[in-house]
């Protein structure tokens, strides 16, 4: 089977500019849980960008990337993602927003 060719991606000239951020730390963690997220535009392409990063004081584990193509979309996903991490009736490991 042969996979199809995908669409190349332009890329920016320009550093994409960090509209929002927050950095999250897990409640009662010995290994230093972290979860940063930012809200990116990525200037002359008209997108917009989720960007996560999470790990361990140790370790960066996971590193993601979600493309928008308007910014409401992108500001809705973005403020979700943190609300599931710091709601305080999650069955999994909780966070705090970290003051900076």
């Amino acid at each position: 089977m042969i996979d199809k060719p995908q669409m190349p991606i332009q890329l920016s000239l320009f550093d994409p500019v960090v509209l929002e951020s927050e950095q999250l730390k897990a409640l009662e963690s010995p290994r230093g849980t972290f979860y940063n997220i930012w809200l990116i535009k990525e200037p002359g392409a008209g997108l917009y960008a989720v960007k996560k990063e999470s790990g361990t004081m140790f370790k960066r584990l996971n590193v993601r990337f979600w493309k928008f193509d308007n910014y409401i979309l992108a500001k809705q996903f973005y403020q979700k993602k943190i609300l599931e991490k710091i709601n305080p009736k999650r069955k999994t490991r909780i966070y705090q927003l970290q003051c900076v």
